[in-house]
């Protein structure tokens, strides 16, 4: 029976400059398992609502927005709050943080 393993490492929480690289490097590559490259990228439009294709581009923003949001600190949280912009797109989120 053949074993397989992952490279993947845990995701640090994100607590700010101090481990941002890191912390980068490995949500990239959680997003890359998840084959959400293309929407971080802008390389992946949006498709028209009520069709098959925007609810599979909805599911992947929710499911990017929940492994960025799990892997920051409440601190980095706070900070992005007070911001007080919209964070419903990976994209945005990334680049808000």
């Amino acid at each position: 029976m053949k074993e397989y393993y992952s490279s993947l490492k845990a995701i640090p929480l994100l607590k700010g400059e101090s481990n941002y690289e890191e912390w980068y490097r490995q949500i990239r590559r959680q997003l890359k398992l998840y084959n959400l490259l293309p929407i971080i990228q802008g390389t992946a439009a949006e498709p028209p609502s009520q069709t098959d294709e925007y609810r599979d581009w909805r599911h992947k923003q929710i499911t990017g927005l929940k492994v960025i949001k799990g892997a920051i600190s409440e601190s980095v949280r706070d900070r992005l709050a007070i911001l007080g912009k919209p964070r419903d797109s990976i994209k945005d989120l990334l680049n808000l943080i």
